[in-house]
């Protein structure tokens, strides 16, 4: 497995954003590749988040960002790892996608609670082999 874990790295290198993402940027890219990554996302108006998780584990904190007025869309690629997501309560989220021998999920607040205008952040996820949860923070 670290043979397969060194080789997918070394794939990746070419593509894999040199530094963290900005955690105040609206807009990020995150990469793991054999290695566990945890980042914190406090945007003003975030509007696109791309995650690739490769032979790792990924935790992706939004409670302190702000999604943009039209939403936010966040594009996830889980291969032999795990992503989770976690949001404040309140958000509308929208999770599709599709997973090969693994599962994509949410434990999100209800559609039926949320008021008409909540934040809207939409999901979109692969899986293969791995894993993809959202879930709601619990409330403070």
């Amino acid at each position: 497995l670290q043979a397969v874990a060194y080789l997918v790295k070394r794939l990746l290198r070419g593509g894999v954003p040199a530094s963290p993402p900005d955690p105040l940027a609206d807009e990020f890219v995150l990469v793991a590749a054999a290695e566990a990554a945890d980042f914190g996302s406090s945007a003003a108006a975030l509007r696109r988040g791309t995650v690739r998780t490769t032979c790792a584990g990924v935790h992706l904190d939004l409670r302190d960002a702000t999604l943009a007025p039209g939403g936010a869309r966040l594009d996830l690629r889980t291969v032999l790892g795990a992503t989770e997501v976690v949001v404040p309560p309140g958000w509308r989220v929208i999770a599709r996608g599709k997973a090969v021998a693994g599962s994509i999920s949410t434990s999100v607040t209800p559609e039926a609670t949320l008021p008409a205008e909540a934040p809207t952040l939409i999901v979109d996820a692969r899986v293969t082999l791995g894993a993809v949860h959202v879930r709601a923070a619990r409330p403070a």
